[in-house]
């Protein structure tokens, strides 16, 4: 079902520029059904299952690449899923990962990386007060500079069990948008 996040999903929570984001990525398949309070394993892409923190591991590592030193990825959980049903938590681990790139972020700054997934919906990754300048778009490619070209080959590949939110896969880059976010800036003048 479209929207409905099942089988289950990931919570990356990350603190930048004084605020703290979170980003919700739906998960493919769970190999066996979760049990709380254990790591669940996931099915990748290629078939094979993987222990939910190492690929929890593997996306806060490419997501680093968007932000600077100072953005510290944080608790992140995982929860399932059943259609219709509110959803369970299952585990949680805590990241620990720092940003890595050497550009600074931008206050209120989003950058929205859609991408097609076999099922023809779209699926994307929000990203919040990273390094990026807010105020354009343009098609999201493989051979993009990074951190964009990067991220979208791990994206379209298969080591992974990130889906779209219609449960497909993501199999081709759309576009990338960023812009300055109303809604993290009313967030800022409303804390202050």
């Amino acid at each position: 079902m479209i929207n409905d996040l099942a089988p289950g999903f990931s919570k990356i929570r990350y603190a930048a520029m004084g605020m703290t984001h979170q980003m919700i990525v739906p998960i493919r398949a769970f190999d066996g059904a979760p049990v709380p309070g254990t790591e669940p394993q996931v099915m990748r892409w290629n078939n094979s299952p993987a222990g939910w923190v190492s690929m929890n591991v593997a996306l806060v590592d490419q997501l680093a690449d968007f932000f600077d030193v100072t953005t510290v990825f944080g608790l992140c959980e995982v929860w399932s899923k059943a259609v219709g049903q509110d959803p369970v938590f299952v585990y949680a681990t805590e990241s620990g990962n720092l940003g890595d790139n050497v550009g600074d972020n931008v206050e209120d700054a989003m950058v929205t990386l859609t991408y097609r997934t076999s099922l023809g919906g779209n699926g994307k990754f929000q990203l919040m007060e990273g390094v990026f300048n807010p105020n354009f778009r343009s098609a999201w490619a493989t051979g993009d500079a990074a951190p964009y070209g990067g991220f979208l080959s791990y994206v379209l590949g298969d080591s992974h069990p990130w889906a779209g939110r219609d449960g497909g896969r993501p199999v081709a880059g759309i576009n990338k948008t960023t812009k300055t976010s109303d809604a993290l800036r009313r967030k800022r003048l409303l804390n202050v």
